[in-house]
């Protein structure tokens, strides 16, 4: 029984740093964004300062929402595979080839449902209450709160992919040992490059330069050193 408690517990320890990563991701990106709208540098009377928040409540509900539709449908082939079992090579296969994706996968979530799930009906909400004369925001400083919000996510986007790829290697190894103790074959990824190394370096030097206390947690090469 303890055995088999093993590669469920290295799941639910990558879930819970996946979803701790997202949760102090999103609040830097709340704080931010909904502080540019809150702290405004301009007078504003007490209803429009409600009428803000309120479009920041709608808005992080939605972003919510989306992005925990979109984790749980990319989560769910290696939820499968640890709680279901798997009753192929071939099916474990697909699931490492999965799972080394998934830093790819987090980023296209956050750069998807978490920023345009919280920018645009931010944006489109306000723009709405400003045409309506409820909101005394000039035009060109939502514009700046936008482009600021892409910026924020941008830089969180790079970090939690590359911090993915740190928390995916307890995962690919197990995938990989139970699969050789159930079909005596070992997983490899078969030559396939997902994300060419020129642009992981890219991303890597950007973060560097944005970051330079984050370079120990960017192991560009990872998925090199995690499977052949």
């Amino acid at each position: 029984m303890e055995g088999m408690n093993v590669p469920l517990t290295i799941y639910k320890t990558f879930v819970s740093r996946l979803l701790i990563m997202y949760a102090l991701s999103t609040g830097l990106a709340i704080a931010t964004v909904g502080g540019l709208m809150i702290f405004m540098p301009f007078s504003l009377d007490r209803q429009e300062h409600h009428i803000i928040i309120g479009i920041l409540v709608i808005s992080i509900c939605i972003m919510l929402i989306l992005e925990w539709l979109v984790f749980k449908l990319q989560l769910k082939p290696i939820r499968m595979a640890f709680l279901e079992g798997v009753e192929s090579y071939q099916s474990y296969q697909s699931v490492y080839f999965r799972t080394h994706r998934f830093p790819e996968f987090a980023a296209k979530r956050i750069l998807g449902p978490h920023l345009f799930g919280l920018m645009l009906p931010m944006v489109a909400l306000t723009l709405l209450f400003i045409h309506m004369g409820r909101l005394s925001i000039p035009y060109y400083y939502i514009v700046l709160v936008f482009f600021t919000g892409v910026l924020i996510v941008c830089m969180l986007t790079l970090i939690e992919f590359y911090l993915t790829y740190y928390f995916i290697r307890p995962v690919l190894l197990e995938l990989s040992t139970r699969s050789h103790a159930q079909f005596g074959k070992e997983l490899s990824l078969g030559g396939r490059v997902f994300i060419p190394l020129k642009l992981k370096l890219r991303w890597s030097f950007f973060l560097m330069g944005a970051f330079p206390y984050c370079s120990t947690v960017c192991p560009c090469n990872s998925e090199q050193r995690d499977g052949n």
